[in-house]
């Protein structure tokens, strides 16, 4: 594989690029940054050697996998990941594309997309995920501010979605 340091650099890592400064944030929680971002490039390569590289879009320019997977950072925090790596037509080398947050993880606190009023549940409620299911469901606890549970859920992967930095965090009564 050749190498791809200025995706790493310039994009992945960079919270100038137009793009990329949105990715930059999910790596930099991780403990990437551009001071170390060959340790990035190193995880990811090992991702995409140890992962199984699942049939993505044809492109008119060759063959897109995807590999998805965890990346365990320099912070010690780990995060499901989904890599995109292409073989270009008349090339057998895979390179490298793109890389963004992916699966959701065990311990991940996510955000309700929706209300779930039989459980005194409303959209934007945060909760943890404490169990996984193959292939998309997820057991999460949503508790109240003084750590009672309020509700313990299954749900499908699209009934949440990751915080976001622009994300606040408010108090409601349940009562």
């Amino acid at each position: 594989m050749r190498s791809f340091n200025r995706q790493i650099r310039d994009y992945l890592l960079s919270i100038s690029h137009p793009v990329g400064r949105f990715k930059a944030p999910f790596f930099a929680s991780l403990g990437y940054t551009s001071a170390n971002w060959r340790r990035l490039e190193e995880d990811l390569l090992d991702l995409a050697v140890s992962g199984d590289a699942e049939l993505g879009k044809n492109s008119p320019y060759g063959q897109k996998y995807e590999i998805h997977g965890t990346l365990n950072g320099p912070s010690g925090r780990s995060a499901g990941v989904l890599t995109v790596w292409i073989i270009l037509l008349g090339g057998d080398v895979p390179q490298f594309v793109t890389a963004f947050p992916g699966e959701t993880t065990l311990l991940d606190t996510v955000v309700l997309d929706r209300d779930l009023p039989a459980h005194g549940l409303r959209n934007g409620d945060l909760g943890a995920v404490v169990q996984l299911y193959e292939p998309d469901g997820l057991e999460v606890e949503f508790v109240t501010a003084s750590g009672k549970t309020q509700a313990l859920v299954t749900l499908n992967v699209k009934d949440v979605r990751p915080v976001q930095d622009s994300d606040l965090i408010a108090v409601r009564s349940v009562a």
